[in-house]
């Protein structure tokens, strides 16, 4: 649950194209409704989220631990996935109760929160992936991004928002750098 006591999805699908896509072209309410879970009992799932994750010392040392190349996204999910390739199952427990304070890291809703998340997304499709796949997520990505530039910008100017104005011009700051990876 998050600080204000409100049910919080804790379980994703293993990240592939049709969940990148939602994630891309959807809303972030919508998509999540559509990617994530919190289940009414414990179960075997994809992958839980790193907020609230109980690894034995044995199978985290063995599977080398989370990759400190990932910046706060997706490690989570590299983690289980390199985990359930390994052999490991990974559940979710319904019965333990955890409050993860969401949006609380300094650069919250910034440009470079955006480019985190953004190229720990592309790392984790060229890890483990092939490199046609990889460079088909790093295209729905990248059009997700131009996407939202033109939409945050237009939903700022009409309803007179200033933070929808900054996330078009935080999503543009991330295209100029995604560009230049490419």
């Amino acid at each position: 649950m998050d600080d204000q006591g409100r049910n919080q999805p804790s379980c994703w699908e293993t990240p592939g194209l049709k969940t990148l896509t939602f994630e891309a072209f959807l809303p972030y309410a919508l998509s999540l409704s559509l990617v994530a879970s919190s289940p009414e009992s414990s179960r075997e799932v994809d992958m839980v989220s790193g907020a609230c994750m109980a690894v034995r010392r044995e199978v985290f040392k063995r599977l080398g631990g989370m990759n400190a190349k990932f910046f706060m996204y997706y490690e989570d999910a590299d983690f289980c996935l390199r985990a359930r390739r390994a052999g490991y199952h990974v559940y979710f427990c319904h019965e333990i109760l955890a409050v993860h304070r969401l949006r609380k890291s300094p650069d919250t809703y910034s440009a470079s929160f955006f480019s985190n998340l953004y190229e720990s997304k592309v790392l984790f499709f060229q890890k483990h992936f092939s490199r046609t796949y990889s460079e088909i997520a790093r295209l729905i990505i990248v059009s997700g991004i131009v996407l939202r530039i033109p939409a945050y910008f237009l939903a700022g100017v009409l309803l007179f928002n200033k933070q929808l104005l900054r996330l078009s011009k935080y999503h543009t700051l991330v295209l100029r750098k995604m560009l230049r990876w490419m």
